[in-house]
C-alpha cells in the first residue's frame, strides 16, 4: 500500500506543531486538526488521534505518525509544553 505521508515527514524527522487554520494555538484534543511543520518542506494538516505526556499520534493522509518530544518541558502552569521539536518515532498505515 502506498502512503500519502508527505515526503519530508519520515521516521527520524523533526517537526513542530502549529495551530490549524483559523485557530490561535494548537489543539491537542482527540479529533482536532493540527499543523505539522517539518524542518524541510511545506506544513501539513493532520488530525490528533491520541496524545499523552510522552507521545502524540497524528493521522496525516492515510498514515498514522507517532511523535515523541525531543526535550520534555513544562509550561508556566507546570503542564506539558507541546511547543518544542518532536521526532517522528514511527509511521504506519491507518487501520
Amino acid at each position: 500500500m502506498v502512503s500519502n505521508t508527505p515526503e519530508p515527514i519520515a521516521v527520524g524527522s523533526l517537526v513542530t506543531f502549529s495551530a490549524a487554520h483559523g485557530q490561535s494555538q494548537p489543539d491537542f484534543h482527540e479529533g482536532a486538526l493540527i499543523t505539522l511543520v517539518p524542518g524541510v518542506g511545506d506544513p501539513v494538516i493532520g488530525r490528533i488521534l491520541v496524545h499523552t505526556s510522552e507521545e502524540v499520534s497524528v493521522a496525516v493522509g492515510d498514515a498514522q505518525l507517532v511523535l515523541t518530544p525531543v526535550a520534555l518541558t513544562l509550561d508556566e502552569n507546570e503542564g506539558f509544553d507541546y511547543t518544542g521539536a518532536w521526532a517522528v518515532r514511527s509511521t504506519k498505515p491507518l487501520a
